[in-house]
């Protein structure tokens, strides 16, 4: 079984859009003059009088470097992504952040002040409850 390697980003002029618009997933490029775009695979549906089709397109936004996250392999206990960066809380207490630990190369949240590997804890009731970009009170 391998992982999907995805990643999420805010787009670079997400402040001219609506909130729904602001992030996108998918497999980001970095261009040698230093500019960051997300390939993102979307449905476009359509209607031709009685007939209705789907059909997937490749649109290339370009993102801010700064808000890059990769999603962890992992699901909350809604079935939510949970990506590099988020906030989940634990079994209802406390709000930790997700991130990269170098040293184990896996993804864990501070908890119990020592470093736990999300796959440690599977059974562990986790809910995503935001991200340190637009929610930075949350860990406060």
């Amino acid at each position: 079984m391998s992982k999907e390697i995805l990643f999420k980003a805010k787009r670079r002029d997400w402040r001219k859009l609506p909130k729904e618009e602001w992030w996108v997933e998918g497999y980001y490029v970095h261009k040698h003059d230093d500019t960051y775009y997300m390939f993102v695979n979307e449905v476009v549906e359509y209607h031709d009088g009685p007939i209705f089709s789907m059909q997937y397109t490749m649109n290339i936004y370009e993102i801010d470097p700064e808000t890059l996250c990769q999603y962890t392999g992992f699901s909350d206990k809604n079935g939510k992504r949970i990506w590099e960066n988020d906030i989940v809380r634990f079994d209802n207490c406390s709000n930790y952040p997700i991130v990269w630990d170098e040293d184990y190369k896996a993804f864990g949240s501070c908890w119990y002040s020592d470093f736990d590997h999300m796959s440690k804890y599977r059974d562990v009731m986790m809910e995503v409850i935001g991200n340190v970009f637009d929610n930075p009170e949350l860990l406060e």
